[in-house]
């Protein structure tokens, strides 16, 4: 689930989070506080690179994993780090997608020349917050608008819809639903 209460800032630090990477910002895919990961949690939550790696060694496994095993009434501290990242409209699905920048609702409005990122490339990830806040950006556009065209790096917004789930109504017919 999206929090839709924060989406609107969450556009503008996006953004400065791209800045700040532009402009220099340490960068190192495999520190948890420098990472893609953890340079959005230095803009959501205020603490620095250090504290987040921290927290984040405080829990086994990458930001995909501490995503996947969130728990909302945790008080483990990089739950507590997620929930900051939560409260500002950021989902768990797209926290756990921004590790190796692949997110389907992203993704296929990057530069058509630019569709295949490396996750540890420092212009990519700049590539990829800058998209992502352009694809929030469309979204209350056309939320506001309905019919609206927008066009992001060329390509014309569509809003994002779930993929639906088939549902076995007759267990019995053979149909297995992952």
């Amino acid at each position: 689930m999206v929090r839709s209460r924060n989406r609107e800032g969450l556009i503008e630090l996006l953004n400065k989070t791209a800045a700040r990477i532009q402009k220099g910002g340490n960068y190192q895919w495999t520190h948890q506080g420098s990472c893609n990961c953890g340079h959005l949690a230095q803009t959501l939550t205020g603490l620095t690179s250090t504290e987040i790696h921290e927290i984040a060694l405080s829990s086994e496994g990458e930001w995909r994993d501490h995503a996947e095993a969130y728990c909302e009434t945790s008080q483990q501290p990089v739950d507590r780090l997620i929930r900051q990242m939560l409260d500002w409209g950021v989902s768990i699905e797209e926290l756990g997608d921004l590790e190796y920048l692949r997110s389907d609702r992203v993704t296929p409005y990057l530069p058509k020349d630019r569709r295949q990122l490396d996750h540890k490339n420092r212009e990519d990830v700049i590539l990829y917050f800058q998209t992502w806040a352009l694809v929030l950006s469309a979204e209350n556009h056309v939320g506001r608008n309905p019919g609206a065209t927008v066009l992001i790096h060329g390509t014309p917004f569509k809003p994002y819809q779930t993929p639906l789930m088939p549902i076995d109504e007759n267990p019995a017919a053979g149909l297995k639903v992952a």
